[in-house]
Parts: C-alpha cells; structure tokens; sequence
C-alpha cells in the first residue's frame, strides 16, 4: 500500500497540500506536446499512480 503525501514543498520553499491531479495533468500536456496521439485516459491515471509510489517510497519519512 503506498501512502500519499499530504504536503509537499514547492521550490520556492513554500509548504503546499500535495496534489497527484497536478501530476496528471503535466503528463497530460507532455503526450500533446509530443505527438497528438489516441489514447486511453486510464493510461494517465497508471503513470500517476506509479510516480506517486516513487515519490512516496523515495519520501518515507520526509516531506517531499
């Protein structure tokens, strides 16, 4: 089970609720930008998923 940061800083150090829909929508911008392509909107919903739990396990016990 992975468990969601609540917070996370920004770069200009400012502490901010943690949003996976952010995530979402910047892989969502980065597959129009490269190539208008079809695809299932299940697939960005995967990728978040995934760079979630690598934030998560990369920031056990830290804020990210």
């Amino acid at each position: 089970m992975v468990t969601i940061p609540s917070k996370i800083y920004k770069r200009d150090g400012r502490l901010v609720a943690f949003e996976p829909e952010r995530i979402t929508r910047a892989v969502q911008k980065a597959f129009s930008t490269v190539k208008p392509i079809n695809y299932e909107p299940k697939i960005l919903d995967e990728i978040t998923e995934k760079v979630v739990a690598k934030i998560s396990i990369r920031f056990k016990r830290t804020i990210p």
